[in-house]
């Protein structure tokens, strides 16, 4: 079966399906198998070669890569599009189907734009990486992160304040900056703000931070001495730059 609209092409190699109404004039189908994060009730109507759909779909267990797939076939009957039939055992064309009316909703787009983000970030890795929880904000947050990271290199976050371990003479640094309205800049070995989708973690590795700092709001004594620990507050976006993802050419100076 494959699903067209434009330019837009999905082909699913097998997709079997069983008649649950027959009749004289239209026909009533269902898919069965395999599993997929997708299931189609198709109602065929045999005087205009049109039908109606009911799409349901259900992503919980499936992989990143199939969900992809099942949510541009949504995207292309919501557009319209048609639904090409082969027979699977001969690959006889059985007829091209116009798309005329179907159930799907509206405001799809935020859902679609989690999904193309966590591909791109299990791409990026190469990594498999299955739907296994409820989705909520926070992968939301995680996803879009992570997707601009492997797309960009770079990401702009409003942090509320950075937990830093310094010495005496960088906390003088610091303390400069705010008085000189200065950026600073550090290395840190992992992303904490984000660094998984559904419990799958993802490693960006080492990145430098950049902001200009505000004002310090603790500084408190480590076990070494020679160290302290400061909350300092940021002046606008945080920035964070991935070498991984970045030429070494293009950070930020």
């Amino acid at each position: 079966m494959s699903l067209s609209a434009g330019e837009q092409l999905v082909q699913y190699d097998r997709i079997e399906f069983t008649i649950e109404r027959p009749g004289s004039e239209e026909v009533e189908m269902v898919s069965t198998a395999p599993r997929l994060p997708l299931k189609l009730r198709l109602v065929v109507r045999f005087k205009d070669r049109g039908c109606n759909f009911e799409v349901t779909t259900s992503y919980f267990g499936h992989e990143i890569r199939d969900i992809l797939k099942a949510d541009l076939a949504v995207s292309i009957l919501a557009a319209g599009g048609d639904i090409h039939l082969f027979d699977l055992d001969s690959g006889r064309n059985i007829g091209s189907l116009e798309h005329s009316q179907s159930n799907i909703s509206d405001g799809r787009e935020a859902l679609s734009s989690f999904i193309q983000a966590a591909y791109d970030v299990a791409e990026a890795f190469a990594q498999p990486l299955h739907w296994t929880r409820r989705l909520n904000e926070d992968e939301y947050f995680k996803a879009a992160c992570l997707a601009e990271i492997v797309r960009k290199g770079t990401l702009q976050l409003p942090v509320k304040s950075m937990p830093l371990k310094t010495s005496q003479q960088q906390l003088k640094e610091i303390e400069a900056c705010i008085s000189q309205n200065h950026a600073i800049r550090f290395q840190r070995p992992h992303f904490y703000e984000a660094d998984s989708i559904f419990g799958t973690r993802f490693e960006v590795g080492s990145h430098y931070v950049y902001f200009v700092p505000k004002e310090i709001k603790a500084i408190s004594a480590t076990a070494s001495s020679a160290e302290v620990e400061v909350e300092v507050l940021p002046q606008g976006n945080v920035v964070f730059s991935f070498p991984r993802f970045t030429p070494a050419n293009a950070l930020p100076r």
